[in-house]
């Protein structure tokens, strides 16, 4: 599946998602959401791949599956190995464990990981959330996980249909070509606001209240994970 293929796979999978507008209307937990989005990108594999019979023809473990919250690699969990965020006690490691919201992939270590998705509601997310889910992308398509493309859903509601209000696309050769300078300074900064605002627990937990300036700050940054690591502005793709 190429960049096509992904981008058309996501856009049948929203239009699906108007089915269940209530949702979002309502302002549900965002695990309902990606739970929904991520069976619509499951029943619609099969069309995008021009397979009808995909999933009786193809063998389960040789397939692409659409899960949500998948944290494994292989038996152990995913990490994104960073130079300064989280240190593993047993393996004095540095690193972010993050689940995802939805990740299509071969099951398996030697599977192919086709896309990481993260999906945030259009209820005024701040500057962290925001922040933390496009590091995920970048780092689910960066060196340590491999994944060809990743995709960030800021999703609302307009005249009675889901909208995305903005959606951002990363490839793994554009991130792999980010300057390594401009990277690693951009994480240390990263790394310096989330420690204010996380738990060390194994994983990044947010706590809650940025105060104005530490938004304001986390938008900025933003603003920089998509001019290094060079994530594409896809939102009038499914307008």
């Amino acid at each position: 599946m190429d960049r096509d293929d992904v981008l058309k796979l996501i856009g049948m999978s929203l239009e699906s998602l108007n089915d269940d507008v209530y949702l979002l209307e309502k302002k549900v937990n965002e695990r309902t959401i990606t739970a929904k989005l991520g069976a619509y990108l499951q029943r619609h594999l099969p069309t995008v791949l021009k397979r009808p019979d995909y999933f009786e023809s193809v063998p389960t473990a040789q397939r692409f599956h659409a899960d949500c919250e998948y944290n494994k690699h292989g038996d152990g969990a995913k990490k994104i190995l960073l130079d300064a965020t989280l240190i593993d006690l047993d393996t004095e490691e540095f690193y972010y464990a993050p689940i995802p919201d939805i990740i299509v992939h071969q099951r398996g270590l030697e599977g192919i990981n086709l896309l990481s998705v993260e999906v945030k509601k259009d209820i005024n997310p701040d500057g962290l959330e925001r922040l933390l889910d496009k590091m995920k992308i970048v780092g689910y398509v960066g060196p340590n996980l491999r994944y060809l493309f990743g995709i960030y859903l800021c999703l609302g509601v307009k005249d009675g249909k889901v909208c995305v209000k903005e959606a951002k696309f990363a490839k793994r050769e554009v991130v792999d070509a980010a300057n390594k300078e401009a990277a690693w300074q951009l994480e240390v900064a990263c790394v310096a606001l989330l420690k204010k605002k996380v738990t060390l627990a194994g994983r990044l937990i947010p706590r809650p209240y940025l105060n104005a300036d530490e938004d304001q700050e986390a938008r900025k940054l933003c603003a920089r994970v998509e001019e290094v690591y060079g994530l594409e502005d896809i939102t009038d793709t499914f307008a």
